[in-house]
């Protein structure tokens, strides 16, 4: 037992001292990486946590933060966490009001949450943003489905704009 507990601590230790030695913006940078997730390999949990050290860093703030929610939300999402999800996503529209893909992705976390219509209000938004955002249309037209408002979905499907 003795033995165990000084393996525990020297272990510790040098967890610790590995920590000590490696620069921090190497870790923030990994961190980022986790964030941004550009090859889609990283877990939901490791983007959690690389969205959450870029958030507090203070590296960014106002519009320039909103990207870091962003992902966090897709993070969330796929963790299936909708309210946190949707917690980020207002957090990244309140930092960047003209955040299309947040609008975009609150709109899902809402439909998944089966809130219709704030979701339509949402992809509404993104596509009054961009017009041609054409995720946007295809998961209004999604939700119009799902509530069996067919006349609508063919209307979104004919006249996108």
């Amino acid at each position: 037992m003795e033995l165990l507990r000084q393996v525990i601590i020297v272990s510790a230790c040098l967890i610790v001292a590995a920590g000590a030695a490696s620069p921090a913006g190497a870790q923030t940078q990994q961190q980022i990486d986790w964030c941004v997730d550009k090859g889609n390999t990283f877990s939901p949990d490791l983007r959690i946590s690389g969205c959450t050290a870029a958030i507090q860093s203070g590296r960014w703030s106002g519009k320039d933060l909103a990207w870091a929610f962003n992902n966090r939300c897709r993070a969330y999402n796929d963790n299936n966490e909708t309210d946190r999800a949707i917690a980020d996503c207002t957090d990244a529209i309140r930092l960047d009001p003209n955040y299309i893909a947040a609008y975009n992705n609150r709109g899902a976390e809402y439909q998944d949450k089966k809130d219709y219509d704030r979701a339509i209000a949402d992809y509404n938004e993104a596509i009054r943003l961009d017009p041609n955002y054409a995720g946007a249309y295809d998961n209004r037209g999604i939700a119009y489905r799902t509530k069996s408002d067919y006349d609508r979905v063919e209307a979104t499907r004919l006249h996108p704009h």
